[in-house]
């Protein structure tokens, strides 16, 4: 977890095998200890779902990638 300038808050290391929602509330409950404060999460959409939603009082909010539509539909490969 790190704070809107990027630097870490709380850090909890766990396998690559856990998927970011499973994660998520063991990070939020450790986080309450030290950083009571802290009211609101901002997350990707990999942390949706009612469990980490669910894990501790600070709110969850998901932050969606916005859809941009494209003005030249032929666009070559070099451009991305």
């Amino acid at each position: 977890m790190v704070d809107a300038d990027g630097r870490g808050l709380v850090l909890h290391a766990h396998p690559a095998s856990i998927q970011d929602r499973d994660g998520a509330p063991p990070l939020l409950r450790a986080s309450r200890r030290r950083w009571a404060f802290v009211e609101l999460c901002l997350t990707d959409s990999g942390y949706a779902g009612e469990r980490v939603a669910k894990a501790s009082r600070i709110r969850v909010g998901i932050v969606r990638k916005r859809r941009i539509a494209r003005q030249n539909t032929d666009l070559s490969e070099e451009t991305w």
